[in-house]
């Protein structure tokens, strides 16, 4: 089988720059070398845009240059608020994965930390403090993160199988390298938010359901719950989690579609 010559090749890598005798290397074996980068490298982009990475940096330097000039003291305060909110909910999450006793006290606080989901974007139409960035730290530092470490922490509780857990964070994953990619095909111009509350398959009533499930599963009525029961549960919250996320994904890319269809001036 004949290969196809790589993009860059294991030349045009930064390893192949800097590997000492690189000429003396059979062609076959740089071709091979060259594919193995190329692929590191793919694998690497995807991944980064896949954790939010790209668009974190993107949001941010946005807010910075063109959002905050413009905001007043009020909406300044408010865009801070909505970070706080959204880091204490890490922070919550990060306390209660390392300390995952059982007690209903335990409970209410989940569940005030799960409405405080919404309370961060109250905060920012209410001050006129809506930015960039801020929708970010609350999708990815405020949401996701603290949804990952408390699906861990169901997993080490026998509350949650691995199973469950690989196919929540896959499809995490797979949204936001959507939606980071979607971007940087429209430049912008796309519309990444999540699908209208009114459309049951929308990312807020999924991201509700899961987070829902997870705190019954994570109470002391769930500690009593059967097995069989628990897997039920859980898998209905995953099953709705992946139908929004291909619903997602299939938005993001009618709006690439839709944009490169546009007649250009």
């Amino acid at each position: 089988m004949r290969l196809k010559s790589p993009e860059k090749g294991f030349e045009g890598s930064a390893i192949g720059e800097n590997f000492p005798y690189s000429e003396h290397i059979p062609k076959s074996v740089r071709d091979i070398g060259g594919f193995v980068v190329d692929a590191a490298q793919k694998f690497g982009d995807v991944i980064v845009d896949g954790l939010g990475v790209t668009v974190g940096i993107e949001s941010f330097q946005k807010t910075r240059d063109q959002e905050w000039p413009e905001l007043d003291k009020k909406a300044r305060i408010g865009a801070i608020g909505v970070g706080v909110v959204s880091v204490s909910r890490l922070f919550y999450e990060t306390y209660r994965t390392i300390n995952s006793q059982r007690s209903w006290g335990r409970t209410f606080l989940d569940t005030a930390a799960a409405i405080s989901d919404g309370v961060d974007g109250g905060i920012a139409r209410e001050t006129g403090g809506e930015t960039t960035f801020g929708a970010w730290l609350d999708q990815f530092i405020g949401d996701k993160l603290p949804k990952i470490l408390r699906e861990i922490s169901l997993v080490m509780n026998s509350d949650l199988s691995l199973l469950n857990l690989f196919i929540r964070t896959s499809r995490d994953i797979a949204v936001t390298y959507s939606r980071s990619r979607t971007i940087k095909e429209t430049e912008g111009q796309a519309d990444v938010a999540a699908l209208p509350k009114k459309n049951w398959l929308s990312g807020k009533w999924s991201t509700f359901n899961v987070f829902t499930t997870n705190i019954l599963l994570a109470s002391p009525l769930g500690e009593k719950l059967p097995k069989t029961l628990k897997n039920l549960i859980a898998g209905q919250a995953t099953a709705h989690l992946v139908a929004s996320g291909i619903q997602t994904w299939k938005q993001n890319r009618a709006q690439v579609q839709a944009i490169k269809n546009q007649p250009q001036n």
